[in-house]
């Protein structure tokens, strides 16, 4: 399937398809440099972002400063 077939689709029915919060933590591997959830938890938190990683499921980020919920875009930035 590629990339224009399924341009259609929703975010969600997407994300089903491609793994899409398996590549959030490829993406978040990557930043961070470590491999381990737990690191990458802790390495997020020492740069003030909340973050619970959940497999299977969609990965939620906070800012701990101002509370605002975040994208993962926004914590790729």
């Amino acid at each position: 399937m590629t990339r224009e077939n399924v341009s259609k689709l929703d975010d969600e029915v997407l994300d089903q398809i491609s793994g899409g919060t398996n590549q959030e933590m490829f993406s978040l591997q990557r930043k961070t440099g470590v491999s381990n959830m737990k690191e990458i938890i802790d390495t997020l938190d020492e740069h003030g972002i909340r973050a619970t990683l959940r497999s299977g499921g969609k990965n939620e980020y906070e800012d701990k400063t101002t509370g605002k919920l975040m994208t993962h875009s926004e914590v790729m930035a």
